[in-house]
């Protein structure tokens, strides 16, 4: 019955969370089946339906005995104390953790798959939460770039998208004040990847100006883009990320 208590619990706290409440929802756009629809709030419902609490804990117990396994985790330590106490803690914290030594889950019939080509994904939806901010989340899917990850070429598009430079995208959208400020934590592109497919988002924070003018804000981050393919990739701004990503090991 705990078990099924902590469940529901960890769901009705992310309904209240405004990146939770957008997951929930973009893994309800991928076509049935495919590991990306796996498990959403829809199912909460079902679990107060006539649910076999032994079935549910037995489930629970196999699914922790099969994923959560030291082979698969990785465990990343900073501290100042010399490298012998270090291995001796982490000996003494992580020695009993379980390794099952079972390979992943394999997805290799999903390679070819394309999860986000439905007609919900090429929808807008208005999400409601309890922040004061207005935010313009816009997602592209594209195919996996794992295959690419000793160039890390995916890294351009979001760059650019994100500069807030003169001339940027989002230095336009602020003197229009339709956005009210370049804050990086505020507007930002970022990009998600698996084995199986990227997502790269823009979040744009709005100003009231902004909301009026949704279809002008959305018709400059399209033109913006449309200027980037007539442009076409440029030497100067691939060594700008090449330093810059230098520069974090020094």
């Amino acid at each position: 019955m705990k078990n099924l208590f902590d469940i529901q619990n960890e769901f009705q706290k992310s309904l209240y969370k405004s990146k939770n409440k957008y997951d929930q929802l973009f893994s309800s756009f991928a076509q049935t089946g495919h590991p990306a629809n796996k498990f959403s709030v829809d199912h909460l419902i079902k679990l107060h339906n006539n649910i076999d609490h032994d079935k549910l804990y037995n489930v629970l117990v196999k699914f922790k005995k099969r994923y959560y396994s030291a082979h698969r985790m990785k465990l990343a330590i900073r501290s100042g104390l010399p490298l012998d106490t270090m291995e001796k803690f982490v000996t003494a914290c992580f020695a009993g953790v379980s390794n099952n030594r079972i390979p992943p889950d394999n997805f290799s019939k999903f390679k070819n798959d394309f999860p986000f080509d439905t007609p919900a994904f090429r929808k807008m939806y208005k999400v409601s939460d309890s922040e004061y901010l207005t935010r313009l989340k816009i997602t592209w899917a594209l195919p996996s770039f794992s295959d690419f990850y000793k160039c890390n070429s995916y890294l351009y598009i979001p760059w650019i998208l994100g500069y807030k430079g003169k001339g940027s995208l989002i230095n336009y959208l602020c003197q229009k004040i339709w956005s009210p400020t370049s804050d990086e934590k505020m507007n930002y592109c970022e990009i998600q990847q698996n084995s199986l497919y990227s997502l790269i988002q823009l979040t744009i924070i709005l100003t009231s100006k902004g909301q009026k003018h949704l279809e002008d804000v959305l018709d400059a981050i399209f033109s913006f883009i449309n200027l980037l393919k007539r442009a076409g990739p440029q030497e100067a701004i691939y060594n700008d990320i090449y330093e810059s990503k230098k520069n974090i090991y020094r």
